[in-house]
């Protein structure tokens, strides 16, 4: 289950999620999280647990998704164009 502080700083936009994450050396947990349609271009996604996030028409481009958990989670029609997807876990 997605924390709800991540998902509330996620939300607050880029640079405050990015900022954070370079303050905070914890691993995002947005398991499961409505995120449906948002706008995640140049975020730093990296390492975040997104199991099971539902990503559906979301915008990804060029966000850092790179050795993210992203097994069960629902891209359909999401925008990943540049995105980085290394050494990322997607099964399901």
């Amino acid at each position: 289950m997605a924390s709800d502080e991540h998902v509330a700083l996620l939300k607050r936009g880029v640079s405050a999620w990015n900022s954070w994450r370079v303050e905070h050396q914890v691993v995002p947990d947005l398991s499961g999280a409505a995120l449906r349609g948002l706008d995640f271009s140049e975020f730093d996604l990296s390492r975040a647990d997104l199991r099971g996030a539902d990503l559906r028409g979301a915008k990804l481009g060029n966000a850092d998704l790179s050795a993210a958990i992203l097994d069960g989670a629902n891209f359909f029609k999401a925008v990943l164009d540049g995105a980085n997807l290394a050494g990322t876990s997607v099964r399901g």
